[in-house]
């Protein structure tokens, strides 16, 4: 996969906090002490219990069987960092199967923690490192919890992690780097679910068509203290949507996506570097969309026929040939902007509806408190 690596890879560090209310289920089955597979011991599990998992290289798929437990390494008992680069669950050689698989209705009481998930094989059946659906029991919840899921390439959509089926999914302090899909969402593909993705590394993903980090569809998604770099996605001709997030309405109504306190940066795409938005609601806040480029427009970001808000949101040093940091597009479109700053003129397509206001506007913009006055950037840890 081709990269360019001017963001640095990174695993977020400092934040290894013990997830309280997953600690050790009525029953603790061992792995490998008491059982040789990890999915030897969720067969013997009941909803309630804790399969904890020595350090090792376990070469298998696991698939909870509607059982609402706890599945984690032995950073779940010490908050030990080192655990969850030492206990991999590795899908080189599977067929048809996903890594991890939570898709018979099991509630939010689920955990997996504390793992390195990643394959050798590429998937030519679509499958992912964590699939979280509906097959027929109902939606499935759960929190994927200080996962690495590295370098897993798939002809399917979302290779690292795959969620539809109306799930309830929250995802928190992991790092999904090094993924190809050849379809949709390098990293992550979102369908008719509300997920929450706080504090995780999205990094050197790619997809052949849209979302090169993230892939969003008819979902409510909440994205908060990440960082989406490095990402990108290609398609001859006029896709390519998103390098970094594409959020899209396709099957059963518009998206409804926030993100706040976010680093949105050197992605590549078509058109939306940084993000696309389509026919999509939500909230942008205290982000930083920056260094992202397309070929087409909308280096940082592209709305079509949505209605964001930008609050307090910086959109500077992207690339397209039209709209550099923003592209606004068509009738549908409508955009309001308050304290930001947009380090190039607004480029719009069609007749959008954008209103602005106390934002500093390059080539400046109408509305009350705006200004057009070139932003002095402080580093603020060393100035």
């Amino acid at each position: 996969m081709k990269r360019n690596n001017k963001y640095p890879l990174l695993i977020i560090t400092g934040v290894f906090t013990m997830i309280t209310s997953f600690l050790i289920g009525q029953n603790t089955l061992l792995v490998p002490a008491q059982f040789p597979t990890i999915q030897n011991a969720i067969d013997a599990s009941t909803s309630g219990d804790t399969v904890l998992v020595d350090p090792g290289e376990y070469f298998e798929g696991i698939n909870l069987g509607g059982r609402s437990i706890v599945v984690a390494s032995k950073f779940l008992t010490t908050n030990d960092p080192s655990y969850i680069t030492s206990t991999i669950i590795n899908g080189t050689g599977l067929v048809n199967q996903d890594i991890v698989a939570i898709i018979n209705g099991e509630d939010s009481t689920t955990l997996i923690s504390g793992f390195t998930l990643k394959s050798g094989t590429y998937n030519t059946w679509g499958r992912s490192g964590v699939l979280v659906a509906n097959d027929g029991n109902g939606p499935s919840s759960c929190t994927l919890d200080h996962l690495i899921i590295d370098s897993i390439e798939s002809d399917g959509q979302g290779p690292g992690i795959f969620i539809n089926g109306n799930s309830n999914v929250n995802i928190n302090y992991c790092t999904l780097q090094n993924n190809f899909s050849a379809a949709n969402g390098g990293a992550v593909y979102i369908e008719n679910s509300d997920v929450n993705i706080h504090s995780t590394v999205v990094s050197n993903n790619e997809s052949n068509i849209d979302g090169g980090g993230l892939f969003i569809n008819s979902s409510t998604v909440d994205i908060d203290s990440c960082l989406i770099a490095n990402n990108e996605c290609y398609l001859s001709g006029t896709g390519g949507h998103g390098g970094g997030i594409a959020i899209f309405d396709v099957f059963n109504g518009p998206s409804t996506v926030n993100i706040s306190n976010t680093v949105i940066s050197y992605n590549i795409s078509n058109t939306g570097g940084g993000l696309y938005t389509y026919e999509s609601f939500g909230i942008i806040e205290y982000s930083e969309i920056t260094n992202n480029s397309a070929s087409g427009d909308g280096g940082g970001l592209t709305c079509s026929r949505s209605n964001p808000q930008l609050i307090n949101v910086t959109l500077s040093n992207n690339m397209a040939p039209a709209g550099s940091d923003l592209l606004v597009a068509h009738g549908g479109s409508n955009i309001s902007i308050l304290n930001t700053i947009v380090w190039s003129p607004i480029g719009t397509i069609g007749s959008p509806t954008i209103s602005a206001t106390y934002s500093n506007i390059s080539g400046g913009f109408p509305g009350q408190g705006n200004i057009n006055q070139y932003p002095i950037y402080v580093d603020a840890a060393n100035d």
